[in-house]
């Protein structure tokens, strides 16, 4: 949580909407707009709103005062259509990491996951993966003791599923999409922001960084793919933008040791991970920590 010690912070969002505007969403916790607002006012309040380089420039240097910079992963259009007024109204800068697949119709596997919850329940889910699997999903314990934030069958379908091969997930998920009838391409333009949407954001002072090309957690990739994950997700966006990308965030918050000089290599400066606490200024500025939305509840009491 957030304490009236933090000083340097950066603050992490994904989905800010009302869950009933979205009833093709199943299985998100969003932080509902109201919320949102309430909490970027109190953060303007309390603390000065800047750029993510700024507040670890800030803690580097120890100056006075309390910074903080907000960010949003994924791209997805409620940040277009609900966050980006909201800090028009506060004048309040915003960092966007952005997906780059879906501007070519390929939806992520997780956002996946969230679009067949919508139709299916979690047993029907896994139902559908045993008969694809060899290898049945365990039922009657925790796959990951360390993950209980869902309960045990959503969290083991969803920790299955990011622990195999992208190819295979992909293989997986592209099946019950054909079975339902749906269209990917389509999906994707729904639920994220399309190149058009970005240029109008970044003409209203918002900035842009990378989420990678696919959002497939770098564990689960070979090196040369990470490697092309940050080619792609990077050329994309300056050329989009017409400007150089320096900031990245990682896919799931996840990485491994040689993630970090690896992105530096790719001319990016910063790199947001989901460690949740506030800068000190002397860590590695390639696994700069962010607090999540959910720790700032207390602290406006």
């Amino acid at each position: 949580m957030i304490s009236n010690s933090d000083q340097y912070i950066v603050v992490n969002y994904h989905f800010v909407l009302n869950p009933e505007d979205r009833p093709d969403l199943g299985g998100i916790f969003p932080c509902l707009p109201e919320t949102f607002s309430n909490q970027l006012k109190w953060l303007k309040k309390n603390f000065t709103l800047t750029a993510v380089d700024e507040v670890y420039r800030a803690a580097r240097e120890k100056r006075s005062g309390r910074f903080c910079a907000l960010t949003f992963d994924d791209g997805t259009r409620d940040h277009l259509e609900i966050v980006f007024p909201l800090l028009r109204e506060q004048r309040a800068p915003g960092t966007f990491f952005v997906i780059t697949g879906p501007f070519e119709g390929k939806m992520p596997t997780s956002h996946k996951i969230y679009r067949l919850r919508s139709e299916l329940t979690i047993p029907e889910l896994i139902d559908h993966y045993n008969n694809f699997s060899r290898n049945p999903m365990p039922t009657d314990k925790f796959i990951d003791p360390t993950e209980r934030y869902d309960d045990l069958l959503t969290s083991n379908f969803k920790t299955t599923i990011a622990r195999l091969p992208h190819s295979v997930a992909n293989e997986f998920m592209n099946v019950l999409f054909s079975q339902l009838g749906w269209d990917e391409n389509l999906e994707a333009r729904k639920l994220f922001l399309m190149p058009e949407d970005i240029v109008k954001m970044k003409s209203g002072g918002m900035k842009f960084g990378a989420h990678g090309d696919s959002h497939n957690p770098f564990p689960v990739l070979k090196d040369d793919e990470v490697a092309n994950e940050l080619r792609n997700s990077k050329r994309i966006l300056v050329d989009l933008l017409g400007e150089e990308v320096h900031l990245f965030s990682y896919p799931h918050g996840q990485y491994r040791r040689q993630h970090p000089k690896l992105i530096e290599d790719f001319g990016f400066h910063y790199a947001a991970t989901t460690e949740r606490r506030s800068i000190n200024g002397i860590e590695n500025k390639f696994l700069l920590p962010r607090f999540d939305a959910n720790d700032l509840k207390d602290i406006q009491k």
